[in-house]
């Protein structure tokens, strides 16, 4: 009862999950996406680990660590101010690499102190989902996380959606067409139907339509026949 599902539903910005004063609310997984600066996550809330004599709450509990088990990453909140719980010692030590630790609730603490001994990849955000603290830290702890690298740039861009890798690959194979047509010394006419379909190809990753007046509006520049 230390604020996860008001976080989630902050970032969502909507009322997904049930929050209440009394423990144990979760029990079942819920599932929602949330586009965090540039990334998208699958967000997964889940029944707080603690010792319960609910059958249903004990069933969501288990759920819970094949989750943690499953994560690619894990925002462990606890309350500020208290030690960890040997559950939460457990999350930490065995997924340290996983782990950003939030701190809830510091706005309730007159002079708070992070008094916690943690391993050295774990990271622990002071945090408040009451009064919107921690935000930003948290959304940068989570790409570093990610990426692995603060500066956050590539030599090479980084693609995950796999109808825009098809329509890449395509695309390089017509420019590596109208390449080999140049090399030929073949006509240009010929050629521009290589270039032609590469531009369709980038126009579906993009999503700018590359209409066939602007195409020819193009070719008719180099005063090719048709």
């Amino acid at each position: 009862n230390v604020g996860k599902s008001s976080l989630l539903n902050n970032l969502l910005k909507e009322e997904r999950a049930i929050v209440t004063s009394i423990p144990g609310t979760t029990r079942d997984e819920i599932r929602e996406s949330v586009n965090m600066g540039g990334l998208l996550l699958q967000l997964v809330d889940t029944a707080g680990i603690r010792e319960s004599k609910d059958v249903v709450e004990r069933i969501g509990i288990g759920r819970t660590w094949k989750v943690l088990s499953e994560a690619d990453l894990i925002l462990l909140m606890i309350e500020a101010g208290f030690d960890l719980s040997d559950d939460e010692k457990r999350i930490i030590n065995t997924y340290p690499e996983r782990v950003i630790l939030l701190l809830n609730k510091v706005d309730l603490i007159s002079e708070f102190k992070v008094n916690l001994e943690l391993p050295k990849d774990v990271q622990s955000i002071p945090f408040s989902v009451h009064e919107n603290r921690g935000f930003e830290e948290l959304e940068r702890a989570i790409k570093l996380k990610v990426f692995k690298d603060t500066s956050f740039t590539y030599k090479e861009p980084l693609i995950s959606n796999l109808r825009h890798i098809d329509s890449l690959e395509r695309c390089k194979l017509s420019l590596n067409s109208a390449v080999e047509t140049v090399k030929q010394g073949l006509p240009w006419d010929i050629i521009t139907v290589d270039i032609r379909n590469a531009l369709r190809e980038v126009s579906e990753v993009t999503g700018h339509n590359v209409q066939e007046t602007l195409l020819e509006d193009i070719f008719s520049r180099f005063c090719i026949g048709k």
